[in-house]
């Protein structure tokens, strides 16, 4: 599946960063085990320790992370690779701005990604030119920044397609809970117009022919009357059967929230969502499901779209005579979610009903919808 594939992705880009890492690690650590003195000397512990710092804000980096949090690792990482040039001009160090720039991409803009990997490289230059160890410093600093460059434009390209597929992805999920409501509601429809027919035409008619034979049996006698009165029972009988069947028709049409609502959910490959409906509540009737089954998809869809999570819970329950929806997720909290949630709030405020919305903290969105059960009446 199409999440899988960006995970294999992403941990190969994690492994070559590692790699790389490793690479300009190797020979700091082995001029520290193998030259007499080295780790007294402060040159020395300054650079295990630039790349120590850089190898854990790399590691925290991939972390849930607001993007301020995110942006001032960036900056970190930046600096210390930049202390360590600055230390050991001649090293592997500066290879580690190709790591930045890579983490860039999914970060800022690609114009924003490019302006910081051209002031890194400006920062490159200096120190190359201060150290006079190279004959071009300008050479130098623009072969990294070519690097840098590369890398940038690279993870931008990947992050940019696994953005296209997860979009691609959510309108499919989105298309696949449509077409259950769809299927729901013209079920509904159809059986409600059933319904409606019997009544009305079928039980109309028979209620004619009872009255009919009503009259007609005070008309007759002996043996005639018997017969009418045979017939107008069985008429009776068949009105009867009719109603019965419309009635069982009506309360049929209650929708299965519990299966519903786990195929809506599994359409979504991201975020993982958990899905619990309270045991007994399975069937409701079809306006109440309907707002239940749209307040879900709009939850999801927010979840999907804006937030980012990982992963969501959806708890649904009957509390007093109205059911209770509890949806929370792990994702960041836009600015506007307020507003992203308007629909529902228009969709439950029609049928009474009240939404909770909580953004404290870091533990994503939290959302909790009540809505009355309807209470329908007539035969």
């Amino acid at each position: 599946m199409a999440p899988d594939a960006t995970s294999r992705g992403e941990r190969l880009l994690r492994w070559t960063a590692l790699f790389t890492w490793a690479v300009v690690t190797y020979p700091f650590a082995r001029n520290a085990a193998m030259l007499p003195g080295a780790l007294a000397r402060p040159a020395t512990l300054l650079s295990l320790l630039c790349l120590a710092g850089f190898l854990s804000l790399f590691l925290a980096g991939y972390a849930k992370f607001r993007k301020p949090i995110q942006l001032a690792m960036l900056v970190g990482e930046s600096l210390l690779g930049l202390a360590l040039v600055t230390l050991e001009p001649s090293s592997f160090a500066p290879i580690l701005a190709v790591i930045v720039a890579a983490q860039a991409a999914s970060c800022l803009s690609l114009p924003l990604a490019f302006a910081w990997s051209v002031t890194h490289a400006l920062a490159l230059w200096a120190i190359f030119a201060r150290s006079g160890e190279f004959g071009s410093p300008f050479a130098v600093a623009l072969a990294y920044f070519a690097f840098q460059a590369f890398a940038l434009i690279t993870a931008h390209t990947a992050e940019s397609e696994a953005d296209a597929r997860r979009e691609l992805e959510r309108v499919h999920a989105e298309l696949e809970s449509a077409t259950t409501l769809l299927a729901l509601n013209s079920r509904i429809a159809e059986r409600t117009r059933i319904s409606r027919d019997l009544h009305d035409v079928l039980g109309h008619h028979l209620a004619a022919l009872s009255i009919n034979l009503e009259v007609a049996s005070h008309l007759s006698e002996g043996k005639a009357r018997e017969q009418v009165e045979a017939s107008q029972a069985i008429a009776k009988r068949l009105l009867a059967d009719v109603r019965s069947t419309v009635s069982r028709n009506r309360v049929d049409e209650s929708i299965d929230l519990h299966g519903a609502i786990h195929a809506m959910a599994a359409a979504f490959p991201r975020p993982r969502i958990e899905v619990s409906v309270e045991e007994g509540l399975g069937a409701v009737d079809p306006l109440t499901a309907e707002v239940v089954l749209r307040c879900c998809q709009e939850a999801i869809t927010n979840s999907a779209r804006h937030s980012g999570a990982q992963s969501m819970s959806i708890v649904i329950r009957n509390i007093a005579g109205a059911i209770e929806i509890a949806a929370r997720d792990d994702g960041s909290v836009a600015p506007d979610a307020e507003l992203e949630l308007r629909s529902i709030r228009e969709r439950v405020a029609a049928r009474d009903g009240r939404v909770v919305v909580s953004t404290a903290g870091r533990e994503g969105l939290s959302l909790t919808i009540t809505i009355p059960i309807a209470t329908e009446t007539g035969a």
